[in-house]
Order: structure tokens, then sequence, then C-alpha cells
């Protein structure tokens, strides 16, 4: 999406996320930090020499995995594109996700619609420019 703080440049939306960037640096190489957390518990920084054997869990929508397994072609290979699994892989359909979501969000009374809290979180910045 289009960035409020950075106009003209597109970000990805991403919950649970933050990322430091630099756009002097060369392509698929801007990215210098990227931090996993929320407001209410802090961030913390991952690892992303390639020498951490964790594995993380992505979640996304369909139109946004087909770009991301299309990298290393974009890239031309210097973006290599490895999924793994730890127990495999375990699919959730999107609608259904929002729908788990919305299931759980307080409701005013019967017959309601669920009431979608709005706070400082969905202004935070997850795209921090460093350059």
């Amino acid at each position: 999406m289009d960035s409020t703080t950075h106009p003209g440049e597109v970000f990805p939306r991403a919950s649970g996320l933050r990322f430091r960037y630099d756009p002097a640096r060369p392509k698929f190489d801007v990215v210098t930090a990227i931090e996993l957390g929320d407001l209410d518990r802090g961030y913390r920084a991952i690892d992303m020499t390639g020498q951490d054997g964790r594995l993380y869990s992505l979640t996304c929508p369909l139109y946004l995995g087909l770009i991301v397994a299309a990298i290393p072609k974009f890239s031309k290979g210097a973006l290599p594109l490895v999924p793994k699994g730890k127990d495999g892989v375990r699919e959730t359909k999107e609608w259904q996700a929002i729908m788990d979501h919305l299931g759980r969000l307080p409701v005013k009374g019967p017959g309601k619609l669920p009431v979608v809290p709005v706070d400082e979180r969905a202004a935070e910045v997850r795209a921090i420019r460093a350059g």
C-alpha cells in the first residue's frame, strides 16, 4: 500500500512485522533489519544472515503469495525462495481466517455486527526509512 509516511513508496502492510530499509542500497537489498512483535509487547530483531535455523510462519492473501512465489524469477535468482516446513503446511482459507477473527470481536448486543476496535496501532509506522 502507498505509505502516508513515505509518499510514493509502496509497502506491504504486515501485522507483527516491522522493517527498516534504505532505498539507496542496491535493488533487492534495501531491507536492513526485520523485527517481529507489536506495540504492546515490543519488537525483537530476527537474524537476516541465514545462520539462524529457526522457521517463521507466514500468512498472506493469495495475490501476495503469487508475488512472493515469483521473487526468484523477478530477481533473476538473486533472492532464492526456499519454502520449508517443520511439520508440513497448514492451509486456512483467507475468508475463514477473516470470519474467525470477526467472530472473536466484541458485539454490542444480540443480532448486532462485531465492533472493530481502532486505536494507535492502526497508525503504527512499520516501514522505517534508514537513509
